[in-house]
This record gives C-alpha cells, structure tokens and sequence, in this order.
C-alpha cells in the first residue's frame, strides 16, 4: 500500500522501502526552514524599526510646562501651529510604540518554545531546592533536625 506524504513524496507503508515520486526528499524542509528564517528576520526587523522611529524621531521639549519649539521652524519664517507639531510627535510615538510592541510580541511568540522550556527548567531547578525554614534558636534547627531524621526512618522502613 503507498501513500503520499508530506512532502509529496510515495512511501511504501507495508513494507521497507520508500520511493520519491514527486520532489527529493528534504526539499520542502529547506523552503520550511527558509520561512522561518525569514519570519525571525521580519520580526526582529520591526523590532527595530519601532526602536529606530523612536530613536530618530522629532522631540518636542517641555521646559516649564510649555513646549520649546525647535530653533529651525522659527528661523525658516513659516507659521508656526504648535496644535500641528504635538499632532505630528503623538503620532510618530504612537507607531513606534505599535512598531516596538508588535515586534517584541512577535519575538515572544517565535521563540516561544524556547521560553517556555527554559522557564520550566528553570522552574524545576528550583524546585528541588529545600525551602528556608525561619529558626529563632540553636533549639528550633535541633528539633528541625530531629524531624527530618525522623522522617528519613520512617520513609526507609
């Protein structure tokens, strides 16, 4: 009996041989691991296109509560509407904010597995670890002691 793969390969199910109809074997894995390549890279691209829209966007100054306009519009002579400028520094926070969280959202959900599973050793690494007890006294570690020796023979017997 023969089926088609994933790869749109025949393989023999029956028995032990495998027959490429289609596409070589481990064709369709390079597109797949080009594609994921690709989604990193775009990810980390808007990433960095949210950092870089914040880093060199217009800053309006703010001394004594009001707003310092830039030497440069007030040299070039034109009318000046401080109503248009703070418009203009709102939205160009507002999609660097967008373009910073997306990517950063984006990143998280990319390597999510790694996260998580490094999470979870964390987690289990410090699960073993006996929990600080509060003793008061030389007295209180003593009877701790005896308890948890009491304990071990019990568990051995």
């Amino acid at each position: 009996m023969r089926t088609q793969t994933k790869n749109r390969s025949l393989r023999q199910t029956e028995g032990m041989s495998s027959l490429s109809a289609a596409a070589p074997p481990g064709l369709g894995e390079s597109r797949g691991g080009r594609q994921h390549r690709s989604l990193a890279v775009l990810v980390w691209a808007i990433f960095g296109a949210g950092l870089l829209v914040h880093a060199y966007g217009p800053h309006v100054k703010i001394m004594s509560n009001t707003f310092v306009i830039p030497p440069s519009l007030v040299s070039e002579g034109k009318d000046i509407d401080p109503a248009e400028i703070i418009s203009y520094e709102r939205s160009k926070h507002l999609v660097s904010g967008i373009l910073t969280v997306g990517g950063a959202l984006g990143i998280a959900l990319y390597y999510r597995n790694l996260l998580v599973s490094g999470l979870l050793s964390l987690f289990r690494r410090h699960q073993g670890a006996p929990a600080p007890l509060p003793l008061n006294s030389l007295d209180s570690r003593a009877e701790h002691q005896k308890e948890e020796n009491r304990k071990e023979q019990n568990d051995t017997s």
